[in-house]
C-alpha cells in the first residue's frame, strides 16, 4: 500500500484543515440557534417575501423553526456545497498532480500496475473523506448535547451520511472527467460541482422534469426532504453512484492505456 500511504501523508493536512474550519462553522451555527429561534418569526416573514429564493434552494420555512431544520439548512451549504468544492478539487488532482509535478515517471516504475495505483489513491481519498465527516458529526453531536439542545440522532446521521455519499460522487465524477478530458485541467473538479449544483437549482425550479434529479447528487442531500421523511432517498443515491462509477471505470480504462501527459 505504498501509494495509499503516500496519498494519506500528502492529503491529510489539507483535509484536516478544511475539516476543522467546517467543524468550527457547525459549532457556531448550533450555538447561535437559540438566538436565531427568538428572531425566527421575523426571518420567516422575510423569507416569505422572497419565495422564489426559498423555492430555488428548496427551503421549507416550516422546518427552520426547529434546530433540525435550521441545522440542515446551514449544513447543506457549509458542509455540502463548500465541502464538495474542496474534495472535488482534491479528487480531480489525484492523477493530474503526478504528471504536473513530473513525479509520474517515478510513480509508474513502482511495482504496482496503474489500476492498483488508481485504486490506492481512491482508497486514500475515501478514507480521508470519511475521517472528515466523522469529525464533523462528532463536533455537531457534542455541541448539541453540551448546549442542552435537542435534535433527532437519526436526522443528524442521515444528513451527514447523505453529504458523505454526495462527496464521494462528486469526487469520482471529478476524477473521471479530469482523466477523460485531454490536458492537465487541475481545476475541473470545482467546475463539476458548480454544474451539478446548478442542475439541482434547475430541478427545484422546473418541477416537471424529474430526470434532472437523477443526475445530480445534490438531489439526495436536500435537508428538507431528509428531515421530513427521516430517511435518504436511496434510489437517487443509486442513480448518481451508477453514473459516477461509469465515469470512473472509463477513466480507469483510459488511464491504464495512455501515455504520460506533460
Amino acid at each position: 500500500m505504498t501509494v495509499f500511504n503516500k496519498e494519506i501523508r500528502q492529503l491529510y493536512k489539507g483535509i484536516l484543515g478544511i475539516t476543522l474550519l467546517l467543524s468550527l462553522f457547525i459549532l457556531t451555527i448550533v450555538l447561535i440557534y437559540p438566538q436565531f429561534a427568538q428572531e425566527s418569526a421575523g426571518l420567516i416573514d422575510l423569507f416569505r417575501n422572497v419565495s422564489f429564493f426559498t423555492d430555488v434552494l428548496n427551503i421549507d420555512l416550516s422546518l427552520i423553526t426547529s434546530l433540525a431544520g435550521y441545522y440542515g439548512m446551514e449544513f447543506e451549504v457549509l458542509v455540502g456545497l463548500l465541502g464538495s468544492i474542496f474534495l472535488a478539487f482534491i479528487a480531480g488532482n489525484l492523477i493530474v498532480k503526478e504528471e504536473k509535478d513530473h513525479t509520474a515517471e517515478f510513480l509508474y516504475t513502482l511495482p504496482h500496475n496503474r489500476l492498483s495505483i488508481l485504486v490506492q489513491k481512491l482508497l486514500a481519498f475515501i478514507s480521508l473523506s470519511l475521517m472528515m465527516h466523522l469529525i464533523i458529526l462528532a463536533v455537531a453531536y457534542l455541541t448539541i448535547k453540551l448546549s442542552s439542545q435537542e435534535m433527532s440522532g437519526s436526522d443528524l446521521i442521515n444528513l451527514q451520511l447523505a453529504t458523505f455519499l454526495c462527496h464521494l460522487v462528486v469526487g469520482f465524477l471529478s476524477l473521471g472527467m479530469t482523466e477523460l478530458i485531454p490536458g492537465l485541467i487541475s481545476n475541473l473538479g470545482p467546475m463539476v460541482v458548480i454544474f451539478l449544483y446548478l442542475m439541482n437549482i434547475l430541478d427545484n425550479m422546473v418541477q416537471n422534469v424529474p430526470l434532472i434529479r437523477w443526475l445530480t447528487p445534490f438531489s439526495f442531500t436536500s435537508s428538507a426532504d431528509i428531515i421530513q421523511n427521516h430517511t435518504i432517498d436511496w434510489s437517487l443515491v443509486l442513480s448518481n453512484f451508477s453514473l459516477a462509477l461509469v465515469f470512473l471505470l472509463l477513466a480507469a480504462w483510459r488511464f491504464n492505456r495512455r501515455d504520460i501527459q506533460t
